[in-house]
């Protein structure tokens, strides 16, 4: 066929041009506009083009290209159409693709083709594929029984992983099911487009931690189960984005190469060469061994690992093909906890009730349709679900009223229960069959009050033909969680319903439990330290251990004086400190029980000498070497069982955790570049400190599983995190970090995540250990150093007061840039204000944040996006709680930089009410630029009485369709006064700070407010409180990008209202390393050096329907573009 020409020609001046090796070759035909979305189909290749329309190209006998053409017939409109997909479905030639509109962005949409006139016909909305929000890319099988598509919607009510998600759908009876996440893909960021090539693989682009440029493109390896990133044989360091394949030939679309011809452009690049040389392996998201009671973790109303891979292990409570006939749906539970499992469209493995299992997959509360919203495991195949065992026992059921609130009914949900009570609404006719009882606590079991539904389906081998209303009974079964949020019980065989006499109900209403009808509320907690001293003027070197009341520490000095040549261990009696008689030098003691181990060197002043494991047993007194080495192993803590010791070796130039069973001597290597271990109380949890680009805190759980232990991080930040210790609750871990410039002890809360720092000023103190409920530390005093015993006292945060807005910044339109290699931001708070705690939201996830003063780090995991601040504060009248919408932002600051510059909107909606579209489509197309940033440099309004609907419109317009950190600086006609109408004071409520600045990616950026002036001078004005900020960050140390409304070097034009003042703002701004400013006003374009400054000017970007912004492209060495951009939504209002 023509296609296979092509690629002969293809293939044969890649050879010519590039020898051995095969390179990305442009499509000649490609012009100075777009190119891209590529689709081919038998000899016509189909993309996107100019105006966003959907063009072909048809490929001749010789294999050169054709005419550019637009499709023909009802495809393309005056809106944008994007992401054709064209494929052959019975007799018929049929196109997916995807419409923009106001109303819910891009939508998918079908075509077919009249093969007698070769138009495009029929164009249908595919509405089961689309949401209310932004579609993007789909693909569709031959025949049209397969459908991928990313969206940044979510469908089935299913949370979405990431900003944008790859799902699946199937199409059964000439409609497309609901389709399902396909989580296996996804990542917590954006994954743009999709293609499944004829050998499995599926090809996804976006931006993960491998990424070169902005985005870059990966697969899914069917048979490896990972995602490879090709590197640079297919990825450069701009967007490399949508492709098509056959498998042997890649066409993609990539953007701004130096070979290219516009600014997005299609390549080929040969697969069956040498083009992907060395790929790169991306593990697929981490999968995670949890226990039961781990997958009901919850934060702020979410389970934590929902839409994570979780693998569990339970016994099941209900046989396959009792709960629904088309798919394995079951529940597994334990004595504690209990979870669904739902696996669509398959029946295997047979799972029989008693069976303990083993199941893999997404954890979701979307399973099947008439449950959403209880907890629920996704296993992606029959593989998933393992039979480990048959017979085990089942859980207890728990006997409860039917009146249990539902606040307490939630911890048994998916778990065995049992009700009682009077029957009503008795039906054993329908699909869904069941009743309903009340066995309610006040026994008035006909008032209708405090009922719960039963319910089963009729394939179930369930018959309640013996029953009718008014009949007394019991239920057995499964608590669950519906759609409409009610709880209700399915059972899981026919003995779980039985009649009962009215004796038997007394009974049982003695037996259930009572406690549940009651639930308190928990509250938020903070601590505050106060503090004992056990040990005064010692060397830094202390390292302490405690169990069952007895306390043992190791130092260098007491009270002064050394203890020899080298620390020693001590034992604190009553208040004295009581020497060890141990062999050479002693540290790192651990007790647990009657056993102490402790690292220990014989003969210090050899210097072939090494640190060695050594076992105490403090009731007979014998001591034991555990193993002898030539590496130094030091760090020793027992398990609680005293069975096993973990221990830090020092080997081949880098630490390791060993783990070393006592009794037989084993030894196997838990971790490498990893030290500093500790248990959790019960023994299955082991934190301790990893070597990546930082020290970070890991945990392995489970370490009793027969299948292995389950890792997870749970600090990662770029600072330093060591020295763990785990409380007995394990609810805490006291570790040590720089987070505040020198290493102190800090308090991590295993189940929100927060993390506090231990003493409120910064105190440098190191070596945590737990003493009950107080905590030891090694804390520097003014004599030396010396250990402490602090109190962790819970201070109680009260219920919350309404007040107005005490965030000055990071606001909506001036965020925080947060590099991901810093994780540090500033808050700042009105006077009286102090931060308590502050999380980051969004994206799915919630992300704590350690506040002091007027500094903020981000302690969980961060992950780039842009985020909600969620900020909790006290004053003098109480707690109070502040949300502020898109304010901080969290991404990669060595990456290029896009800014879209918009000006003088002048929205004045009250006059000019169609601005309110005209304003949201300006911002749409300016994010079809995939900005790193978007500054609106002033002119908001029109004027003063404009001011409440204007920047209440702006600000919800941002709040909802702004995709990336947006800026706002005021221009002269936001600053008027009028009556009671402030101009600033309206601006700081509405927007924050009048000018501020930041760094990112090697420059400086200064945001100015030129309209300094209280009454909105028509020119310009700069005061000299802010003139004198000018002067501070102004310096020649870093390249200096200015945001301002008025241009002081454009002396054309009178744009200050004095001269003296706009002199003396160029001679301030002329003392720095002012690379480029940016400036509005004028309503017109100018492009201007002034000295080694470039000076441009844009125009109005909102006029009637004509729509224009300015984009600039920075890097750390310079510009690297500038332009003025007419988008195609000013062509259709």
């Amino acid at each position: 066929m023509n296609w296979k020409r092509f690629l002969l020609v293809v293939e044969a001046i890649l050879i010519v041009l590039s020898g051995f090796a095969f390179e990305a070759k442009l499509l000649p035909f490609c012009t100075s506009s777009i190119e891209r979305m590529p689709w081919l189909f038998e000899d016509v290749l189909y993309f996107v083009g100019n105006n966003y329309d959907i063009y072909q190209i048809a490929l001749k006998e010789d294999g050169s290209w054709g005419e550019i053409k637009q499709v023909e017939g009802e495809v393309n409109t005056l809106a944008n159409e994007i992401s054709p997909c064209v494929v052959r479905s019975g007799n018929d030639l049929v196109m997916y693709f995807a419409r923009y509109s106001d109303a819910t962005d891009y939508d998918f949409f079908r075509a077919v083709l009249d093969k007698s006139s070769g138009e495009w016909t029929n164009v249908t909305s595919v509405k089961e594929l689309n949401t209310d929000t932004q579609e993007w890319k789909i693909w569709v099988n031959e025949g049209e029984t397969l459908a991928y598509i990313t969206t940044k919607g979510s469908h089935g009510g299913a949370a979405p992983v990431g900003g944008r998600d790859i799902w699946m759908s199937e199409k059964v009876e000439g409609k497309w099911t609901t389709p399902l996440n396909v989580a296996v893909l996804n990542t917590t960021g954006d994954e743009w487009s999709v293609f499944v090539a004829p050998d499995g693989k599926i090809w996804i682009d976006g931006s993960r931690e491998e990424v070169i440029g902005g985005h870059d493109i990966y697969y899914y390896d069917p048979n490896s189960k990972k995602i490879v990133h090709p590197g640079e044989d297919i990825n450069t360091m701009y967007n490399d984005r949508s492709v098509w394949t056959d498998g042997k030939t890649l066409i993609l679309s990539s953007s701004d190469r130096k070979d290219g011809a516009g600014s997005y452009d299609l390549y080929t690049v040969d697969l069956e060469g040498e083009a992907i040389l060395s790929p790169v392996a991306v593990q697929v998201r981490e999968e995670i061994t949890a226990t039961l009671g781990d997958l009901r973790s919850s934060m702020d109303g979410k389970y934590i690992l929902e839409g994570q891979t979780v693998t569990v292990e339970g016994v099941a409570l209900v046989s396959t093909g009792e709960w629904h006939d088309k798919a394995n749906y079951f529940t597994i539970a334990d004595a504690s906890a209990g979870v669904f499992v739902y696996g669509a469209g398959f029946t295997e493995p047979f799972v029989r009730k008693g069976d303990l299992v083993r199941v893999t997959g997404t954890l979701s509360i979307v399973g099947y349709s008439t449950d959403i919203g209880s907890l629920v495991i996704l296993p992606s195949g029959p593989e998933d679900i393992v039979v480990l065992s048959e017979g085990a026992d089942l859980p207890t059921p728990k006997i409860l009223f039917t009146d249990t609130p539902r606040t307490a009914l939630a911890a048994y949900e998916a778990r065995p229960v049992m009700f009682f009570g009077k029957v009503s609404q008795y039906d054993n006719e329908t699909i869904a069959r069941g009743f309903v009882i009340d066995g309610s606590s006040d026994s008035e079991y006909e008032d209708s009050k405090g009922e719960i539904k039963v319910k089963f389906y009729s394939y179930a081998q369930i018959d309640i033909s013996g029953l009718e209303n008014g009949d007394y009974a019991s239920v057995k079964g499964v608590l669950v969680l519906d759609k409409e949020g009610n709880y209700y019980v399915r059972p899981t065989e026919k003995s779980d319903i039985s009649e009962i006499q009215r004796n038997r109900m007394i009974f049982l209403s003695t037996v259930a439990d009572k406690a549940l009808l009651a639930v308190e509320d928990s509250q938020e907690v903070e601590s505050e330290a106060g503090n004992d001293r056990i040990l005064e003027s010692a060397a830094d070197r202390i390292f302490a251990s405690s169990s069952d009341g007895r306390l043992f520490l190791s130092a260098y000095s007491v009270g002064g004086t050394r203890a020899g040549s080298g620390p020693a261990i001590y034992e604190y009696i009553d208040g004295e400190l009581v020497k060890l008689a141990l062999p050479g030098e002693a540290e790192y003691p651990d007790i647990k029980g009657k056993g102490l181990v402790f690292a220990c060197r014989i003969s210090p002043d050899d210097l072939n000498s090494s640190w060695e494991i050594y076992h105490l047993d403090l009731e007979s007194k014998k001591l034991q070497k555990l193993l002898s080495s030539p590496s130094d192993e030091i760090e020793p803590v027992l398990s609680p069982d005293g069975k096993k010791v973990v221990f830090s070796r020092q080997a081949n130039g880098h630490w390791e955790l060993v783990e070393l069973e006592i009794a037989s001597g084993s030894e196997s290597v838990i971790e490498v570049n990893a030290k500093s271990a500790d248990f959790s109380s019960d023994g299955r949890e082991l934190v301790f400190q990893y070597l990546g680009e930082s020290w970070d805190l890991v945990e392995l759980s489970k370490l009793d599983s027969p299948f292995g232990a389950s890792r997870r991080k749970l600090l990662a930040t770029p600072f330093d995190e060591t020295s763990p210790a785990v409380n007995d609750d394990s609810n805490l871990i006291a570790f040590v970090a720089d987070y505040r410039g020198k290493g102190e002890v800090f308090l991590l809360d295993t189940v929100s995540g927060e993390v506090r720092p231990l003493f409120a000023e910064v105190t440098e103190s190191k070596n945590p250990f737990w003493i009950e409920d107080k905590l030891g530390v090694a804390k520097r005093s003014e004599t030396g150093w010396e250990m402490a015993l602090v109190e962790i006292v819970e201070e109680k945060i009260g219920s919350f007061e309404e007040v107005a807005n005490f965030l000055r910044r990071p606001r909506l339109t001036s965020p925080a840039m947060v590099d991901l290699d810093e994780v540090r931001f500033e808050i700042s708070l009105k006077e009286g204000f102090v931060p308590v705690k502050a999380y980051l939201q969004g994206n799915g996830r919630t992300i704590p944040v350690m506040c002091y003063g007027n500094d903020a780090i981000i302690t969980g995991n961060a992950v780039p996006g842009l985020y909600d601040l969620r900020i909790v504060a006290r004053n003098s009248s109480g707690y109070h709680s502040w949300i502020e919408p898109k304010s901080v932002f969290l991404g990669d600051s060595s990456r290029t930089v896009r800014i879209v510059q918009l000006t003088d909107i002048h929205l004045g909606l009250a006059n000019k009410p169609e601005n309110r579209e005209g304003f949201i489509k300006l911002l749409e197309s300016a994010q079809m630029e995939e900005p790193t940033m978007i500054v609106i440099t002033g002119d908001v309004s029109d004027a003063a009485q404009y001011y409440p609907d204007d920047y209440a419109f702006l600000r919800s317009t941002l709040i909802e369709h702004a995709e990336c950190p947006v800026f706002v600086i005021p221009g002269n006609h936001d600053s008027q006064r009028a009556g009671k109408v402030v101009g600033k004071e309206m601006w700081t409520e509405f927007f924050g700070e009048l000018y501020f600045s930041f760094e990112w990616g090697g420059w400086r950026y200064i945001f100015m407010d030129t309209g300094d002036s209280d009454y909105g001078l028509v020119s310009g004005m700069v005061s000299e409180e802010q003139m004198d900020w000018l002067r501070g960050e102004i310096d020649n140390d870093r390249k200096t990008v200015l945001f301002a409304h008025h241009n002081p070097f454009d002396t054309r034009w009178s744009f200050f209202e004095k001269e003296p003042n706009r002199q003396e703002l160029v001679e301030v701004l002329e003392s720095g390393n002012l690379m480029l400013a940016l400036f509005g006003h004028r309503h017109s374009d100018a492009i201007d050096y002034h000295d080694e400054i470039l000076a441009v000017t844009t125009r109005k970007s909102l006029e009637g329907s004509a729509l224009s912004y300015r984009l600039v492209i920075l890097d750390r060495e310079g510009i690297l573009k500038i332009s003025q951009e007419l988008p195609k939504a000013s062509k259709s209002m």
